[in-house]
């Protein structure tokens, strides 16, 4: 494979832009890291192949203990997180 070339799958993913969480968030107040809990339907795959790690986000939804674990620093309201 030439590491130069897009592969041929790659021509119908779209352009993705990444943003911090204040850059989306439009609602009232202060963007949450986590808001009512979580549950395994609230992960959902978009364009990305990224299934690997959903699947990892989908088993810490079951167990919200494991999540609260992960979280060093909620720093959402400044663009940041520290896991």
């Amino acid at each position: 494979m030439d590491p130069l070339k897009t592969p041929d799958y790659a021509d119908d993913t779209p352009n993705v832009e990444w943003k911090r969480p204040q850059e989306i968030y439009t609602g009232e107040g202060e963007p949450m890291m986590i808001k009512d809990g979580t549950a395994p339907g609230d992960v959902k795959q978009g364009a990305l192949g990224d299934c690997w790690l959903l699947g990892s986000f989908l088993c810490l939804a079951t167990n919200p203990e494991m999540l609260t674990n992960l979280i060093v620093h909620d720093g959402i309201p400044y663009g940041y997180a520290v896991f």
